[in-house]
């Protein structure tokens, strides 16, 4: 779909195996762990952009930070089930 492979896994691979590395142990920090890594990916999405090594083809901002949120969300739920890194009770 002319995008290189790499552009494509290359970034989401290295964080999501970051995230889940480095996954936190309780709730509130989880939550705000999603919207920190979404932020940082969005950011740099937007230096891509701004630098004209990206170009967007039928897409906007919006769509960019709405899909950053649902796959944070689905490697918390893969580092939480998968992974088993449940909350810790102590």
């Amino acid at each position: 779909m002319g995008s290189s492979i790499f552009f494509t896994a290359g970034p989401v691979f290295t964080i999501g195996t970051l995230f889940a590395q480095f996954y936190p142990k309780k709730r509130w920090i989880r939550i705000l762990n999603i919207f920190a890594f979404s932020t940082l990916f969005y950011f740099q999405e937007a230096l891509m952009l701004f630098s004209g090594s990206l170009t967007y083809i039928n897409w906007h901002f919006t769509n960019s930070i709405v899909i950053d949120m649902c796959i944070m969300i689905i490697l918390s739920w893969f580092s939480i089930v998968v992974l088993d890194k449940k909350e810790d009770m102590s």
